[in-house]
């Protein structure tokens, strides 16, 4: 009984240390740090599974030949970021860059092979070099004044590949064009999402971004108050190389109208153009392929064509 009551009791801390967390964060109060170890195991049921699956989402994008040694995990909160990395590559040796008191602590747990270093990410920050360099969700709570600094950081930092992912909302990719746009002027070359380095072509109220659904176990729906048995991730990211990158397929950028017989999607394409593109049975050559396309897959020009009618 006493063992019951005390995880019911903790259970209802847990719950409103999340929703305390929550309120800050919707109503821009304080985006910055917990104010407590409740907050960051709150943090750690309610947020982790999603940004997990979306940094999934993101290693998908790299070349499947590439097995990085090192990684550097900045901004690492509980080590999510890693803990994605340790399962593609388990050889992988990670550094991980944390300021918070609480995440640093539990972050430990998670990875505790990692290299931790208590560090603040400022425009005077110097860090370690490593093949894989990851910024999850940290970019939007960036001042506007250190961006272009700790950009430099961070792209000093890479030897292969910089992967940047923020929430999937206007503000956070209003960001994620400034991050790009800039390190393309320090040489960076864009693998995913975007099929070329030409300005951005999406304007106006529209932001690039992309989702990934995943399961909520008992305890992720009961501290989020939700009922559905799985949620919906939005996020934008960038990966950005120090390698030549043969960019030859263009990215659909919406979710695809598909309907019976015969539908279409929205495309950025190599060009740097935004196409929507209408496909049919009867016109579409590869159209079992178009209709089963998804929002964030990428298809090629020669899939896209109509049926020869000579």
């Amino acid at each position: 009984m006493t063992i019951g009551m005390h995880s019911l009791t903790s259970r209802k801390i847990q719950s409103k240390a999340y929703d305390n967390l929550s309120h800050r964060y919707r109503h821009t109060l304080d985006k910055k740090g917990l104010r407590s170890e409740d907050e960051a195991q709150a943090y750690v049921t309610a947020r982790m599974p999603a940004t997990q699956a979306t940094i999934k989402r993101c290693l998908s994008e790299l070349p499947l030949d590439y097995t990085p040694k090192t990684s550097l995990d900045v901004g690492a909160g509980p080590g999510t970021a890693s803990l994605a990395l340790l399962e593609r590559f388990p050889d992988i040796q990670t550094t991980l860059i944390e300021d918070d008191p609480y995440m640093w602590k539990i972050g430990q747990d998670f990875v505790p092979h990692g290299q931790w270093i208590r560090q603040k990410l400022n425009s005077s920050s110097v860090l370690p070099s490593a093949d894989l360099v990851i910024l999850s969700y940290v970019l939007n709570e960036l001042p506007q004044n250190e961006m272009t600094s700790i950009l430099d950081s961070l792209w000093k930092a890479t030897k292969d590949y910089l992967l940047i992912i923020t929430p999937g909302t206007p503000d956070a990719f209003s960001q994620i064009r400034i991050a790009r746009h800039y390190l393309i002027t320090q040489g960076a070359r864009l693998l995913a999402p975007c099929p070329h380095s030409f300005d951005c072509p999406i304007q106006g109220n529209d932001w690039c971004h992309f989702t990934v659904r995943l399961n909520r176990s008992a305890e992720h729906r009961r501290i989020k108050g939700a009922e559905l048995g799985y949620e919906d991730e939005k996020f934008s990211y960038l990966i950005l190389s120090r390698h030549p990158e043969l960019q030859q397929e263009s990215r659909v950028t919406k979710p695809p109208q598909h309907r019976s017989g015969h539908g279409s999607f929205e495309v950025c394409t190599p060009q740097g153009q935004l196409k929507t593109i209408p496909y049919s049975k009867a016109k579409s050559q590869n159209y079992k392929i178009l209709k089963d396309l998804n929002w964030g897959d990428t298809v090629s020009a020669s899939r896209m064509c109509p049926k020869d009618t000579k």
